[in-house]
């Protein structure tokens, strides 16, 4: 017996993603990804049709979402772990400013506790929830900017102090 470890729906997202990662516009299709990948478009084809049981390698992926410049199934794979992409800024800057960091964390964490703390006065709707995800989102970026200017910084060479003394 064939038995699988995820939901029949999950392969159904995931097939989904694949079919439109080949199609997004910047890919082109099956022909112009068979260009960019180690796949022929008869493959690529069946990757993203829901009636097959064959999916993508992880390179072909690879290759088609940098392509694409969107992380179509590894969107939906992170989604599966129950865990959420969050893009990097990209901006180039010399030095990070902590102090504007843990303003910017703390003004994220204020807002979704003050947001929380309003929705459970009559209970969490809906539109609360929404809500509350989306600066649950924020305060996510926030900590991600951190975390990747204290690790650049970690990562960067330790300039040389001089020391006084004699010859």
């Amino acid at each position: 017996m064939n038995s699988r470890y995820l939901a029949r729906i999950d392969y159904d997202r995931l097939k989904k993603a694949q079919d439109e990662l080949i199609k997004h516009p910047d890919v082109g299709g099956p022909k112009a990804a068979a260009e960019i990948t180690r796949v022929d478009p008869a493959r690529l084809s069946r990757y993203g049709s829901p009636h097959e049981t064959t999916n993508a390698p992880v390179d072909v992926i690879a290759d088609l979402e940098a392509k694409a410049n969107a992380p179509i199934v590894t969107r939906i794979l992170a989604d599966l772990h129950d865990c959420d992409l969050v893009p990097r800024d990209r901006s180039l800057k010399q030095e990070a400013d902590y102090d504007e960091h843990a303003t910017d964390l703390t003004r994220a964490a204020c807002a979704l506790m003050v947001k929380l703390q309003e929705a459970r006065r009559d209970g969490i709707d809906a539109v609360e929830l929404v809500q509350l995800e989306a600066l649950a989102a924020q305060l996510q970026i926030e900590i991600a900017e951190f975390r990747r200017d204290a690790k650049r910084d970690l990562n960067a060479p330790v300039p040389m102090r001089k020391t006084g003394g004699a010859a």
